[in-house]
C-alpha cells in the first residue's frame, strides 16, 4: 500500500475532524495556499506546518514521518531545525526529536559561531538525559556550551547556556561528583542572572539544587541561607515546584545542625506539603525522618508513631529496603525505652541482608547496648565489635561516636575505668569530627 503524501495527511486528518478547507486555513493562511498543499502542489514552510498540526491535533513527526525517511522535507537551515525540534520536545516526543536532530546534524557543519546549532547540541542532550540515555552526553553538553559562549557577546542569550550548565550539574550531581556539580550550578546561575528571559521555575530550580549540593559538601550553614531564600522566591512568586522537598531539605539540614525545633517544624510542613499533592511516597520518608528526630530528643511516644506511620505505607508497598531500615530505628526506640529483651527479640522482624553497612552497624550497636542493660557483657562486646568493625574506616562519625560511648558505657559497668576513659575519649574525637561535618 502507498504511503501517503504529506498534502494527502493534511487532508485527511482535516476530513477526520469534519472541518472544511476554510475552518483549517483559518486567518493564517488561505484556503487556496492549503488546497495547493493538498494536492501537492505547494510545500508548507515549518511554521505553516506547526500551525496545522496544531489545528489538526497531530503531533508534526506524523506529517513528517514519510518525508523525512525520504529526505524530501527537509529545511536545512539551523533556526528551522531547533524550531521543529523546540517543537517535538515540547510535545514530549524525545525520540523523534532525537532522530530529528541526528539526521540533521549529518548534513550540516559544525558552526561554533552559529548559536542555533549549539542549541540543536543542548536539544539533543536534554531528550537523552530524560530517556536516560548518557551516552555522549557530556560531549554535546560540553560542545553546545562552548559554542553558546561563543557567541554570548554577539546574542546576549544566557537562558539556554544556563539550562545547559544545569544539565551538566545533574550529571556531576548523580555520579557524585559534587565539587565539580557545585562549579556547573554556580555558572548556570550566572548564566541565568544575565539572561533577559524570565523564568521563576528554571531559578527556583537552579537555586535548590545549589543548596542540594552545598548540603552534600556538608556546607550546612550556606545551605540553609540559599534554601530559605528558594522558599521566599516560592512564596513570593506562587511557584511551589520544589516546596516539599525545600521543607524536607531544611528539616535534615537543621537536624545536622542539632536545632531540633526546626528540624521537626520544617519536616512537619515537608509532610502536610507532600500529603496535599498525593507524594506518598514523600510523605513516608518524612515521617520516618520525623520519628527520628523525636527519637533523638527521647520523645519516645511521638517516634513511636511516626516511625510505624512510614512502616506501614512501606510495607503496603512492599519496599523491603525501608522496611528494614524503619525496623532498626524501631529496635533502637526499644533500646531507648529499656526494653532491652523486646529489642533483642525484634532482631527476628529484620532481614538483615536486606541492610546497607550502615544500617546494619545500627543493628548490631542496639543488640549491643541491650546486652549491656542485661547485664551479658559478653554478647554487649561481641556486638559492639561487630558495630565497629563494620564502619572503622568510614566516615560515620556520628554512629561511630555512639558505638565508643557504648562501650565506654559497658567497661564503666564492669569498673574497668582505664577502657572506659581510653573510649570516652574516642567517643569526644567523633563527636568534634560529627559537629565538624
Amino acid at each position: 500500500m502507498p504511503q501517503k503524501t504529506l498534502g494527502q495527511k493534511i487532508k485527511k486528518a482535516r476530513l477526520d475532524l469534519r472541518l472544511t478547507q476554510q475552518d483549517l486555513a483559518g486567518d493564517f493562511i488561505t484556503r487556496n495556499m492549503l488546497s495547493k498543499i493538498e494536492s501537492g502542489a505547494a510545500t508548507p514552510s515549518l511554521k505553516t506546518l506547526q500551525y496545522l498540526a496544531e489545528k489538526l491535533d497531530k503531533p508534526i513527526s506524523y506529517f513528517l514521518d514519510t518525508d523525512l525517511e525520504k529526505g524530501e522535507y527537509i529545511d536545512y537551515d539551523s533556526r528551522a531545525c531547533f524550531e521543529h525540534a523546540s517543537f517535538l520536545i515540547k510535545k514530549n516526543e524525545y525520540e523523534k526529536c532525537i532522530t530529528y536532530i541526528n539526521q540533521i546534524l549529518k548534513t550540516i557543519d559544525e558552526d561554533s559561531t552559529n548559536k542555533f546549532y549549539g542549541y540543536l547540541l543542548y536539544i539533543l542532550a536534554k531528550c537523552n538525559i530524560i530517556l536516560d540515555n548518557y551516552d555522549l552526553i557530556e560531549q554535546y553538553l560540553d560542545n553546545a556550551i562552548e559554542i553558546l559562549e561563543a557567541n554570548l557577546e554577539s546574542t546576549k542569550d544566557n537562558y539556554y547556556l544556563a539550562d545547559a550548565y544545569y544539565y551538566k550539574f545533574s550529571i556531576f550531581f548523580y555520579s557524585h561528583k559534587f565539587e565539580e556539580a557545585k562549579y556547573c550550578i554556580n555558572k548556570a546561575i550566572d548564566a541565568f542572572d544575565k539572561s533577559y528571559l524570565t523564568d521563576v521555575l528554571l531559578e527556583i530550580k537552579l537555586f535548590f539544587s545549589l543548596g542540594f549540593v552545598l548540603y552534600k559538601l556538608n556546607k550546612y550553614k550556606e545551605a540553609i541561607e540559599i534554601l530559605s531564600n528558594v522558599l521566599d522566591l516560592s512564596k513570593n512568586n506562587r511557584c511551589y515546584y520544589s516546596l516539599g522537598d525545600t521543607y524536607m531539605l531544611l528539616g535534615i539540614l537543621h537536624k545536622k545542625m542539632r536545632v531540633m525545633d526546626l528540624a521537626i517544624s520544617y519536616t512537619k510542613k515537608a509532610t502536610l506539603f507532600f500529603d496535599s499533592v498525593d507524594q506518598l511516597d514523600s510523605k513516608a520518608a518524612c515521617e520516618k525522618n520525623l520519628g527520628n528526630y523525636y527519637l533523638f530528643i527521647t520523645t519516645y511516644d511521638y517516634a513511636d508513631k511516626y516511625l510505624n506511620r512510614s512502616l506501614d505505607y512501606y510495607q503496603s508497598i512492599n519496599n523491603t529496603n525501608k522496611v528494614n531500615t524503619i525496623k532498626s530505628d524501631l529496635q533502637e526506640l526499644l533500646v531507648k525505652k529499656g526494653e532491652y529483651t523486646d529489642a533483642i527479640k525484634y532482631l527476628e522482624e529484620i532481614n538483615l541482608d536486606g541492610l546497607e553497612t550502615v544500617e546494619l552497624a545500627r543493628v548490631y550497636l542496639n543488640l549491643g547496648n541491650s546486652y549491656t542493660g542485661l547485664k551479658d557483657y559478653i554478647n554487649a562486646e561481641k556486638n559492639l565489635k561487630k558495630a565497629e568493625s563494620l564502619l572503622k574506616d568510614s566516615n560515620f562519625f556520628h554512629i561511630l561516636q555512639i558505638i565508643y560511648d557504648s562501650y565506654s558505657n559497658m567497661y564503666s559497668q564492669l569498673k574497668d575505668y582505664e577502657k572506659a576513659f581510653t573510649y570516652s575519649q574516642e567517643s569526644k574525637r567523633f563527636l568534634e569530627l560529627s559537629l565538624a561535618e
